[in-house]
């Protein structure tokens, strides 16, 4: 830990975090307040993590989704509620880019809106799936890598990407530098500061060890997009569509007595509804090039 630093403020002064899942491999610094993991992986092994097996696991709870691809009716609700709003901030469409972005469901939305989109996503197997529909638009690069035109989009987002690269600090400067003066740039991110993971404590889904390196809390994203020339202009909690089944079964991690006796009072043709859940620990921050 002596040649660690903070990737947010650069202090060398952590403590370990006692949790069950992390085997003395979570961190907080002492100055900043940054969760992370003490012992980061190389790029050959985060590149490891997002497979196949990634986008449908058994484990969904602990790594990946249960299923990203049938999911995709309700990725796209979601994003066409995202992208409506992100239209009435900026005011206008134009050129759009989704850093971690999978399968490409996020630009397929937008692209079909009139956005000229663009797609960086690590995954081979992701960014196989979305160059299918969206060809050389996707990317499979880090940001750091890339060699896209400085001032160059309207939009940058990077929906649940922060928590997953090992630079998070670099990555925000480096698409700060793509932005236009005006531009847009939207993160989310679990948030370990919301009321939701303070009260479920290790039991927070939003601690996934395999997978997330960074824990943010909305103090900490807002000083990381103020360091790379972004002004933070809203703060929210933000949600997603999915299918009540679904809820249930995350429902079930905090409560399973609770989730019972929810699915039970459901009748059977009910659970495949898709529903808008917001669990409010998942902070969106909204910010501009100035």
């Amino acid at each position: 830990m002596k040649n660690m630093k903070c990737n947010l403020c650069g202090s060398k002064n952590f403590r370990l975090i006692n949790h069950r899942l992390f085997e003395n491999n979570l961190c907080q610094c002492n100055q900043c307040g940054l969760v992370f993991v003490k012992f980061q992986p190389c790029w050959e092994e985060i590149k490891k993590i997002y497979q196949k097996n990634y986008f449908k696991s058994s484990y969904s709870c602990l790594y990946g989704y249960q299923d990203y691809l049938s999911d995709k009716g309700n990725i796209i609700r979601t994003a066409v509620r995202r992208l409506k709003k992100i239209e009435s901030f900026l005011g206008r469409r134009g050129r759009l880019l989704d850093l971690g972005c999978a399968t490409g469901f996020f630009l397929e939305a937008a692209q079909k809106r009139g956005w000229d989109v663009s797609g960086l996503e690590i995954s081979d197997y992701a960014a196989g799936l979305a160059r299918k529909s969206l060809g050389r638009k996707i990317i499979q690069n880090t940001l750091s890598e890339a060699s896209f035109p400085v001032q160059y989009f309207d939009v940058i987002t990077a929906w649940d990407y922060l928590e997953h690269i090992s630079d998070p600090k670099g990555e925000i400067k480096k698409a700060s530098s793509l932005l236009k003066k005006g531009g847009l740039f939207v993160l989310s991110t679990p948030d370990i500061s919301s009321l939701p993971a303070k009260l479920a404590g290790d039991k927070w889904m939003g601690f996934k060890p395999l997978e997330h390196l960074y824990y943010f809390s909305k103090g900490n994203a807002l000083v990381l997009c103020q360091g790379a020339g972004l002004r933070p202009i809203k703060a929210e909690y933000i949600g997603k569509y999915v299918n009540l089944d679904f809820f249930i079964q995350r429902l079930g991690l905090y409560s399973k007595i609770l989730a019972k006796g929810l699915k039970n009072l459901m009748p059977k043709r009910a659970l495949n509804k898709s529903i808008y859940i917001n669990p409010r620990d998942i902070l969106c921050l909204w910010a501009r090039k100035d």
